[in-house]
């Protein structure tokens, strides 16, 4: 699929994603799962986030000191944002994580 297209379809989708996106928050609960728990992640760098189905789970759980949320689609950042705006840690990137630069080790 071209990048266009898929940025289009994420974009158009946002507003309903929450409601029907079920599979997704299956994938975000079979990916939290395989992290390591008994670890304490100070920064962590989520490519991709959505909504942020795991996103909720990341912040539940781990408390990091420096988020970066990451997604192509600036609608589902833009939601995935405004649910976690409370929280001091979170920084965005909006575009294609292969084209992130960071002036820090992340």
């Amino acid at each position: 699929m071209d990048l266009l297209k898929l940025i289009k379809n994420f974009n158009s989708s946002a507003k309903d994603y929450e409601k029907k996106a079920t599979e997704q928050k299956k994938i975000a609960k079979m990916l939290f799962n395989i992290i390591h728990k008994d670890k304490k992640y100070k920064k962590v760098l989520e490519a991709g986030c959505g909504t942020g189905f795991l996103t909720e789970l990341l912040i539940k759980n781990f408390n990091p000191e420096f988020l970066l949320l990451n997604d192509i689609s600036l609608n589902m950042l833009k939601i995935c944002i405004k649910k976690f705006k409370e929280n001091s840690s979170l920084h965005t990137y909006h575009g294609d994580f292969l084209k992130l630069k960071t002036k820090k080790k992340i």
